[in-house]
């Protein structure tokens, strides 16, 4: 991506030059905290000349990055233009998928996990499979159905971003049958495939990887797990996995983690609050 964009800056060619630090900054986003400069740059993006695609994927990155943080508000209406239902079904497949999995995710942080199943039932019956993103949505498809007790029936992943949600939805089968020794190890293969390409994606199914231990009988284990990822959230900038940490570790010791209750909602910098309310 930087080699492009200098390319492109010698050529005149500014919009490319956008184009390319988009792309820069979203892989580095993806495996490490994001920062102000990128939550600016994804700011400005979202609105600017560029390509409806590159848009898309500035609008779904940053409202992920801001529910994760607990930004609730804001992130729905960084998503609201996009996902309102006669503009999402006029868009390209690529744009859909890339929204959608913002929408899902947005909504499994939230607890909804309903909206989560009918936005994920749309995109499979609406995007043709091998879109990037997609595999990614019908995972959270699999974590609403087996949250909310619902048999599971979605699809296993299709598109891109495989392995990586197909070894977490098929954990989550396991979870769901039962077999949560099996889940475990399902769990830690795919924090393992997920680390070098999402990092909120990773912290998820260590997340999934204490709660399968804790319901596999190893609860000092699991609370083990549980304890020594709550501490590293906030820095992650994924405060919003918390209550799911909190609960899976009251389930395993029948306390509440150390200062919880204390914790700020939201993790977003002065200097990103600032920079949202401009755009």
């Amino acid at each position: 991506a930087r080699r492009g964009a200098a390319l492109a800056r010698a050529h005149g060619a500014t919009g490319w030059v956008a184009e390319f630090k988009t792309f820069e900054t979203l892989a580095g986003m993806a495996v490490q905290p994001c920062t102000d400069d990128a939550i600016g740059w994804l700011s400005w993006v979202r609105t600017a000349p560029t390509r409806l695609d590159t848009r898309a994927m500035a609008t779904s990155s940053l409202a992920t990055v801001l529910v994760d943080r607990g930004a609730i508000e804001r992130s729905g209406q960084v998503l609201a233009a996009w996902s309102d239902p006669g503009v999402l079904s006029g868009m390209g497949p690529f744009t859909q998928a890339v929204i959608v999995w913002a929408m899902v995710q947005r909504s499994w942080v939230l607890g909804d996990l309903d909206e989560v199943i009918r936005v994920a039932t749309w995109a499979t019956d609406s995007i043709p499979p091998g879109f990037p993103t997609l595999a990614g949505t019908q995972a959270m498809w699999r974590w609403a159905e087996y949250e909310s007790g619902r048999p599971i029936d979605s699809p296993d992943p299709q598109g891109g971003l495989l392995p990586c949600a197909a070894l977490e939805s098929a954990a989550v089968r396991d979870l769901a049958d039962g077999a949560t020794a099996a889940a475990v190890e399902g769990f830690e293969a795919a924090t393992e495939a997920w680390s070098s390409l999402m990092l909120r994606s990773e912290l998820r199914c260590r997340w999934a990887t204490g709660l399968a231990l804790v319901l596999d009988g190893r609860r000092e284990l699991g609370a083990e797990v549980l304890e020594s990822l709550d501490t590293e959230l906030d820095a992650a900038g994924v405060p919003a996995l918390r209550p799911r940490v909190a609960a899976a570790f009251r389930l395993a010791t029948g306390r509440e983690l150390a200062g919880v209750g204390g914790r700020s909602a939201s993790m977003l910098s002065s200097r990103q609050q600032e920079v949202l309310l401009l755009v």
